[in-house]
């Protein structure tokens, strides 16, 4: 299994949310399974007393985790942590997030987008 960083003595291991702003449906999903690929390493003797960490770009993202998710965070010894980030760096995401906004297509939008390529 991959993650988003790890030290050089792997003592830490680190998965990386950079939504600025609260956390929707498919994010909190990630962030999710995120925890459970957290539990499943610490059951490998190599990982046990690693750090896991779930860093998060903005306090609105880490604190719409919630429930389950939260739960399942504190009981596996995830750290939840959000990172400070440049005001231009926190800029430039939200403008990636606002570029990416989702739409439902019409079945024939979506057949001219297929034909396309």
């Amino acid at each position: 299994m991959q993650v988003d960083a790890r030290s050089e003595a792997d003592d830490v291991l680190v998965e990386v949310c950079a939504r600025q702003g609260s956390l929707k449906g498919a994010q909190l999903k990630k962030v999710g399974q995120d925890v459970l690929k957290f539990a499943l390493l610490r059951q490998s003797d190599a990982w046990v007393d690693s750090r896991m960490i779930l860093a998060f770009a903005s306090s609105e993202a880490k604190d719409s985790v919630r429930g389950w998710v939260a739960e399942a965070a504190r009981a596996f010894d995830v750290m939840l942590v959000v990172v400070d980030l440049p005001k231009d760096v926190g800029d430039r995401i939200r403008g990636a997030q606002q570029r990416q906004v989702m739409v439902n297509l019409s079945a024939d939008d979506a057949s001219a987008l297929a034909d396309e390529s």
